[in-house]
């Protein structure tokens, strides 16, 4: 169940809500939910200019925060403040910053895989910004990054960059490009469940997390060709290649704070992954009526999961 009251109209806007998902909630037969079990209290805040003024054509600032709790049993999960700045100028350039951060420790019950065990997940700060050019231009682009860290683990750090340059070729047809890069050094996160041996029946069960670099580059290209303004044809080639690094590991107890172990050899590769994923999709749209539409849709995934092997160092030695 959720309610929401909210100011919809003029510069100052603002919402406030709640909405809760109990533990066994699953509408995955129509519809999709990543994770019940959650109650979230919301609240935004907006200002918004409209009208042109100075060099800008509008502009708008928010803040929004998002008070997270686990619905069964009832605990505290997160806690999540964000502000954001945007503004689009005359010449139809936008320019986004936003920072986002996790002030409090929070309490995560998932990630462990192990009823009743919890992780105190650090607090963490974010920053991104991004960068629109003018898309009535024949050539354009889009430019942004993004930056994360937290005092616990000073040397988790997350960064990423994002490039997509665009070229419309004609009236009909156009070509874009994106490459991103994900950058995460010294993550820590859950790697494996770990049992006890035969020999030790007695021994529970530990939950394995890893001090480890996990690093994604992207590349999409993507092809829009458009006959009349009832067909198009749209084609889209992407690669995404992943790779995990483990340095060291830890266990889990129950105070939810994390403790270096033994039970697997530091700098052991038994759990590095190398993850590779091609998709070609083609799309042909025939709007046959208005608010009617056929589509013809031709798709191929080549993936590839490779764990505990020497990774490669590059894209040649990848391919």
């Amino acid at each position: 169940w959720g309610i929401m009251a909210s100011r919809m109209a003029g510069s100052l806007t603002y919402a406030i809500g709640h909405y809760e998902e109990s533990a066994h909630f699953d509408p995955n037969d129509l519809g999709y939910l990543e994770a019940p079990n959650e109650a979230v209290t919301v609240g935004e805040l907006s200002y918004d200019i409209y009208e042109p003024f100075g060099r800008f054509n509008r502009m708008s600032w928010s803040v929004e925060t998002y008070y997270n709790q686990i619905e069964t049993p009832r605990m505290f999960n997160s806690w999540i403040l964000g502000a954001k700045w945007r503004g689009t100028t005359k010449a139809f350039n936008t320019w986004n910053v936003e920072i986002r951060g996790q002030p409090t420790q929070g309490n995560n019950i998932f990630v462990s895989r192990i009823d009743g065990l919890t992780w105190k997940q650090p607090a963490w700060y974010a920053i991104e910004g991004w960068h629109s050019s003018d898309y009535r231009k024949r050539l354009a682009y889009d430019i942004g990054g993004w930056y994360a860290a937290g005092d616990v683990y000073q040397d988790w750090k997350e960064k990423t960059i994002r490039i997509a340059p665009r070229i419309r070729i004609n009236d009909r047809m156009m070509l874009t490009y994106v490459w991103k890069l994900i950058r995460k050094e010294h993550e820590r996160g859950w790697a494996d469940l770990l049992f006890s041996p035969p020999s030790v029946p007695a021994l529970p069960e530990e939950s394995l997390f890893g001090d480890r670099d996990n690093i994604e580059r992207t590349q999409v290209l993507n092809l829009n060709y458009i006959f009349n303004n009832r067909m198009s044809l749209s084609g889209r080639v992407r690669h995404s290649w992943s790779q995990v690094r483990y340095h060291s590991f830890y266990t889990l107890p129950a105070n939810g704070v994390l403790e270096p172990t033994e039970l697997v050899p530091e700098g052991s590769s038994l759990y590095d992954v190398n993850f590779n994923a091609w998709s070609v999709d083609l799309v042909y749209r025939w709007i046959v009526a208005p608010g009617s539409e056929i589509n013809v849709v031709w798709k191929n995934n080549l993936l590839q999961d490779d764990q505990g092997i020497a990774l490669p160092s590059n894209y040649r030695d990848n391919f």
